[in-house]
């Protein structure tokens, strides 16, 4: 009636549908890179936090490590509160990544930060001058590695993982101690 042909028509429905799902597909691999490079980006901004936050730590490990027993120099405040300044900044810069809990009426920071607050906290101490305790290392120490592992679970997959046959070896701290590469 219209001079339609029919092969035309489906000719032309087949085209439009096959493109509109090359459409579909191209615009799913655009998200899907942009994803990936959004992560990667994430990702590497984060490494970055973190080893600036690592910096701050080993700074604070340093202050109590180099002080401890021993009287303070007359610039040891200003070096710790340089320090408590550097970990303050990290504690908020990681809450650009890790928003608060939804727990309690005003909710509670996430425990990875909760790892450079403790930081933050013995270098509050160290300004005020109380004496060395061990327990500062121990705490120290302990929070390191939790912040750590905290940090690798979260980059998840863009850590490369070792092999166990990759394992190192207990070091002993003393160079003198250890095995000589010439045996």
């Amino acid at each position: 009636m219209f001079g339609i042909n029919a092969g035309a028509f489906m000719f032309d429905v087949i085209i439009s549908a096959s493109a509109t799902v090359a459409v579909g597909v191209l615009a799913y691999f655009q998200w899907l890179i942009s994803h990936r490079a959004y992560k990667k980006q994430r990702d590497n901004e984060m490494v970055r936090w973190a080893s600036d936050a690592m910096k701050s730590m080993s700074t604070t490990r340093l202050l109590v490590n180099k002080y401890k027993n021993k009287p303070y120099p007359e610039n040891f405040h200003n070096l710790v509160d340089g320090n408590i300044i550097e970990l303050s900044a990290l504690i908020e810069r990681g809450r650009l990544f890790f928003s608060n809990t939804d727990v309690g009426p005003e909710g509670y920071r996430p425990k990875i930060l909760d790892e450079i607050v403790k930081y933050h906290h013995i270098a509050i101490y160290l300004s005020a001058g109380l004496p060395y305790d061990d327990r500062l290392i121990e705490h120290l120490e302990h929070s390191r590695k939790n912040f750590t592992r905290y940090v690798q679970r979260e980059l998840g997959e863009s850590i490369k993982r070792s092999a166990p046959k990759d394992a190192g070896y207990s070091i002993p701290k003393n160079p003198m101690d250890w095995r000589s590469y010439s045996s």
